[in-house]
């Protein structure tokens, strides 16, 4: 059976590509992912696949997009989040209710550069005057507003100092692949994303990485959706294995080749 993989632009309206004309069988896992999780879920959606365990059906884009079409009815049978403030807005709707949620992975920021392009690599980041390296340019990142990846980059922005002299130049995107998408294609000389895009572009390189101190931990929340428009909603057996494959894949250290690490931390709290 075909893995399917969605990619949704910034604002467009997910439920499109799971209304009829795209019939989802009754063994088919719809999970509604972190944009910046393509790599994983792709993974462990091919793993579940091959064990007999059915489709998957990809949805991919910012963590607050997903979570506002999921509150209001998406039939998500997991949600996959890149910021505890989602998961804890999601928590909050009176109409969802989240089920083992739990944090699976961390990841780390990077400022980057296209391949080609002469910004030397500086160790550590606070050795790197920021603005002047933008040498006019603009930074790409994630929209600081409500993006996973610009919410942790702003953060560690202003840890440092220099939010407010980079206020007019930044490139907000959508989500963290968009950010990347205008790094690789020379549109912006350098832009703030996760290790694991770094990792997953060939024509981005590494600047530096920026310290974990600087920034709340970077959390991958995973959940079950028990509850959707209040109408109970008891996640499948397939959704239920495949839930327990990737949380077991991600305790193993199954992605830190991909850039992220397994979640040493407490466990998630708030789900319902």
């Amino acid at each position: 059976m075909p893995l399917i993989s969605l990619k949704a632009p910034a604002g467009a309206c997910l439920l499109l590509a799971l209304l009829p004309g795209a019939a989802v069988r009754a063994d088919t896992v719809t999970v509604f992912a972190a944009a910046s999780l393509q790599e994983v879920l792709q993974r462990v959606a091919t793993g579940h696949r091959q064990a007999g365990g059915g489709r998957v059906r990809l949805v991919f884009a910012a963590t607050s997009t997903l979570a506002r079409q999921v509150a209001r009815g998406a039939p998500a049978d997991i949600f996959v989040s890149a910021h505890p403030q989602w998961s804890r807005w999601l928590v909050a709707q009176r109409h969802v209710r989240l089920l083992q949620m739990t944090t699976i992975l961390t990841n780390r920021l990077a400022l980057v550069a296209p391949a080609g392009s002469t910004t030397p690599r500086t160790a550590p980041f606070t050795d790197l005057d920021l603005p002047a390296a933008l040498n006019g340019g603009r930074l790409a990142v994630g929209d600081p507003a409500h993006v996973p990846v610009g919410l942790y980059a702003r953060a560690a922005l202003r840890h440092y100092g220099v939010w407010r002299r980079l206020g007019g130049h930044l490139a907000p995107t959508a989500n963290t692949r968009a950010a990347v998408a205008l790094v690789a294609r020379g549109e912006a000389p350098l832009g703030i994303v996760y290790r694991s895009d770094a990792l997953a572009e060939k024509r981005l390189r590494v600047v530096a990485l920026i310290p974990a101190t600087s920034h709340p931990p970077i959390r991958y929340q995973a959940a079950l959706v028990g509850l959707r428009r209040g109408t109970p909603a008891t996640p499948s057996v397939s959704a239920r294995r495949f839930f327990d494959r990737l949380l077991k894949a991600a305790a193993a250290g199954d992605f830190t080749r991909l850039g992220f690490d397994p979640w040493r931390g407490q466990p998630a709290s708030g789900g319902r």
